[in-house]
């Protein structure tokens, strides 16, 4: 990474966290290391039938009664590979911090089904909310979710932000 980034990273990654600080328990210094739960791979059905193939990740003690928010990236490059899911250090900050962090193989990519009719086509808009609604009726879940990523996780950061879903409280895009 080169060394200009690594503040903005920084910033943009403080200014993510800041919009989720509204209950106490997460504006509390962050644990080095938290106890995570192994990592779940799953499906999740979209509204029209196809699935999209998911990992999670979820510390222990994010929060009280295992309630936390969700942090999602959304990639068309595979979210894991023949040596099983990829966790970045962005999933590991956030973890740390006490939030679920979600990473989703895009339609028609990855292990998900479905086909890529276009980029940013209106499936891929209502695959966000989908998941979001996904989300929210998990017992993990406190009903705040973000989106993060950069390239086209950004971008899907973006659609996240497009839905207009009441559970989105942020998006970063880089």
């Amino acid at each position: 990474m080169k060394p200009m980034m690594k503040p903005v990273l920084k910033t943009i990654l403080m200014l993510f966290l800041f919009a989720f600080c509204a209950d106490p328990v997460f504006a509390k210094a962050p644990e080095p290391k938290r106890a995570m739960r192994p990592n779940t791979s799953l499906y999740i059905p979209m509204r029209d039938g196809v699935r999209l193939a998911v990992d999670l990740w979820i510390p222990v003690d994010g929060a009280p009664a295992g309630r936390m928010p969700t942090v999602m990236e959304t990639t068309r490059y595979w979210r894991a590979n023949s040596k099983g899911p990829k966790r970045s250090a962005t999933q590991r900050a956030f973890n740390a911090r006490g939030y679920a962090y979600m990473i989703i193989d895009a339609r028609g990519s990855g292990a998900s089904f479905g086909h890529r009719k276009m980029e940013w086509s209106p499936d891929k808009v209502a695959d966000r909310r989908d998941v979001v609604e996904s989300i929210v009726t998990r017992t993990w879940s406190n009903g705040k979710v973000g989106g993060v990523g950069t390239s086209y996780s950004g971008n899907t950061a973006e659609l996240l932000a497009a839905t207009g879903h009441p559970a989105v409280k942020a998006v970063a895009p880089l």
